[in-house]
This record gives C-alpha cells, structure tokens and sequence, in this order.
C-alpha cells in the first residue's frame, strides 16, 4: 500500500504485558497476502518491554499508542476511534492469523453486500505456538442471530473482519460484560447484518493458564449475566432458545472447571455444571464429545492429572488428523455440518 493511500482494512491489537507474544502477533499481520492495511496497536499500560519490541518493527504501516491500563473491551474502542479503513479486524496480542486471512474475508464480504462481518474458523494453540485442537467446523452463516445467541461459533474476538459501518450502527464494545465482551459484540452485530464465512481454519488462538478464560473467579457470574443481558434484549421469536442457550453455558463453564488444573471443589463444579447442561438440553447427552468430556471428568476423579494430560494429548493429535478431513469434505462441499 502506497503511504498516502488510505488503507482499506484497519487492525486493532490490545496488547498488555505482551512482550512474549506481540511481535509473532504483529508478524502475522505483516505477513498477509492482503497489503492495503494499518496496524493500530494500543497498549494498554503495559509494564514490560510490549511497547519497545512494537518500535522495533519498521513498517510505515505500524502505529502504537499508549494509554493507561483499562482492559480489552476500552482499548478495542480507542482503536476504532483512531481507525480510517472501511473495514476493520480485531486481532489479541497473543494469537495470530493465517496468511490468507484478511484476502479472503475480504472478497467474502465483497460478493455479499449484505454481509458486515465475515469470520474463519479457529485452530487453538498452545504456549509454545503447537496446535492443541480444533472443533468440528461449522457451516453457519447469512441470518445467525438466532445460532450465537445459543453458542459463540466464531470462538474469540480474533476472528472477525467487520465493515465499519456496521461497527458505528452497534456502537463499542461493552467493557462491563469482560471477559464476553467479544460474544455480547458478536450478538449485537448478527442482529444487525448478515455474516459470511470463510471455511478454512485462518486464526490460531492461544490457550494458556493465564489467559482470561482461565481466571474463574468471576467468569461463572460474567456468563450468566451475558445470557440474561442477550435473552433480555432478543425478540420475543428467540425466547424459546433460552433453555437451550443456558445448556451450552453450563456446558462450557463446565470444561472450563475442568480444564484448568481444577483443585477438588473446581471438579465439583465441573461436574455440577455439566449434569445441568445435560438436564436442561438432553440432546448434548448424544453427542459424542459429551461422552468423552463424562469420561474425563470420571477420569480426574479417579486418576493422577499427569497421567491424564497425556492420555489426553494422545486423543486430541488423532482427532485434529480426523478433523482436518472433515474441513476439506466441507470446503468442497461434500458434507454439511448444521
């Protein structure tokens, strides 16, 4: 992109304390197949060296701006502040995204108008950059309102490329519903425009003990309150999903008790949600992978976590094999996931 061009595409990163991770992040966005882009980074009261190892990066593209700690949701909303493209991609300071990333959402948002926000989907990584695991992909697109009220399919807030003008219909993001604040975004925005997707796994997301899906504290009342706030706002001909939204929250909050290296109270609740979940929507009782999340959650009763880890590590390696399969069935479109 020429320097006194503006850009098409503008990309926001919060990065606190980020010095681990920001330039492998901003690497990512330097490295796309799409060049007609600013980079926005706002860090957001960092103490460590995030803001020096940002300067080192020489590209005309770059800007940093420094504000007093405030967390994701406020420096997302600085960022959109001091945006110029017409479309704009929200990217953590910790994760990172394919090459082909902004070229395709790009063109998926061009061949439909209708569309204000176009997502991929997403591959979770570890604190090395090693590939965890991946859902099953997911074709939902067009209409999706009435699908993430009920699950937040485009799984975090680096997924997104959105126009601008559906940014300033919804307005910012609502820092009092942290750490959802993406999800509660997601919702407002589905009932506003359409989305496209891109069907290919195009962000790697970071998984670590220290990111905010770790910190339990206050996630459990953060996620009842974010169900309550969407239920409350949804037209009446959404109301009959309500049970079934709060069967998928229970759901998670359940793997979230147990994924974090629970002490024995946290298994508890690990296992107290996921009973709820399955009383409130019986058909997660069929899904194979509510088989094996019971099974786990008898095996951390039962076995020493070391153990576990690995046993779990084995399963994980065979079902990403199985699930890139299943990506390149749906990407020529030979099966359909509804």
């Amino acid at each position: 992109m020429n320097s006194a061009e503006a850009p098409t595409v503008s990309v926001i990163i919060p990065a606190f304390n980020a010095a681990a991770t920001i330039q492998r992040t901003i690497g990512s966005v330097v490295q796309q197949s799409f060049t007609a882009w600013e980079l926005i980074v706002i860090d957001d009261g960092s103490t460590d060296r995030t803001a020096e190892l940002v300067r080192e990066i020489r590209d005309d593209r770059i800007r940093l701006y420094s504000i007093v700690n405030a967390g994701v949701a406020a420096a997302r909303n600085f960022g959109i502040e001091h945006a110029s493209g017409s479309f704009i991609a929200f990217l953590d300071a910790d994760d990172s995204w394919a090459t082909e990333k902004l070229m395709d959402q790009h063109a998926a948002l061009l061949e439909d108008p209708a569309a204000g926000l176009a997502y991929s989907w997403t591959l979770f990584i570890d604190d090395e950059g090693l590939e965890q695991y991946r859902h099953v992909p997911e074709i939902i697109d067009g209409n999706t309102y009435g699908r993430i009220l009920v699950h937040n399919f485009l799984m975090c807030g680096s997924t997104p490329l959105v126009r601008k003008e559906a940014i300033e219909a919804v307005g910012h993001f609502d820092a009092s519903m942290s750490p959802f604040e993406d999800w509660d975004y997601f919702i407002r925005l589905a009932r506003y425009c359409r989305f496209a997707l891109v069907p290919r796994y195009q962000i790697f997301y970071r998984q670590s003990d220290t990111s905010a899906s770790a910190q339990l504290n206050r996630l459990e009342e953060r996620a009842l309150r974010l169900h309550e706030k969407a239920f409350r706002e949804a037209p009446d001909q959404y109301q009959a999903s309500q049970q079934r939204a709060l069967a998928q929250l229970y759901y998670y909050l359940s793997g979230q008790y147990a994924n974090h290296h629970p002490n024995a109270d946290e298994l508890k609740r690990a296992r107290h949600h996921f009973l709820n979940a399955l009383r409130l929507d019986l058909r997660l009782a069929l899904r194979p992978a509510s088989h094996s999340f019971g099974a786990k959650l008898l095996l951390m009763h039962l076995f020493p976590a070391p153990w576990l880890e690995r046993r779990i590590r084995w399963v994980r390696n065979r079902r990403s094999h199985q699930f890139e399969l299943v990506s390149e069935q749906l990407m020529t479109g030979k099966r359909r996931v509804s």
